[in-house]
């Protein structure tokens, strides 16, 4: 069964369609279960911040206008840094991907699957 999305990700519409997407993604890998509402909740918010923030730095670099780094991309590498540890906990990296105990069918198609995501992502 899968998690129920929380208010806090329910109310930014970005974080909705990333929940979304994600649970789509875990629910056709076999891999979704209601106990990773919290995990799933600090991933989609995460993540939708970190899109935020990068969309900002790419538009105004890193520095500040008194050259300076600023605030958004100091907030660009902490939240990359945590969105990275955040997939390998939910399996969404190759290598969380390959000490997942599914089934090989499964495994396939979490491959394939998590490929089409990533394909999506870098298209947008």
């Amino acid at each position: 069964m899968a998690p129920e999305m929380p208010q806090c990700v329910k109310d930014e519409a970005l974080a909705s369609a990333v929940w979304n997407h994600v649970t789509d993604v875990l629910k056709d890998a076999g891999i979704l279960s209601r106990t990773d509402t919290h995990l799933l909740t600090h991933y989609t918010i995460t993540y939708s911040m970190w899109l935020k923030v990068q969309e900002h730095v790419m538009r105004h670099g890193h520095a500040d206008e008194n050259g300076k780094t600023s605030p958004e991309s100091v907030a660009f590498f902490k939240l990359s840094s945590q969105h990275l540890k955040l997939l390998g906990e939910l399996g969404l990296s190759p290598s969380s991907r390959a000490r997942l105990s599914v089934s090989i069918s499964g495994l396939n198609m979490s491959v394939d699957t998590l490929d089409s995501f990533w394909e999506d992502e870098t298209e947008n």
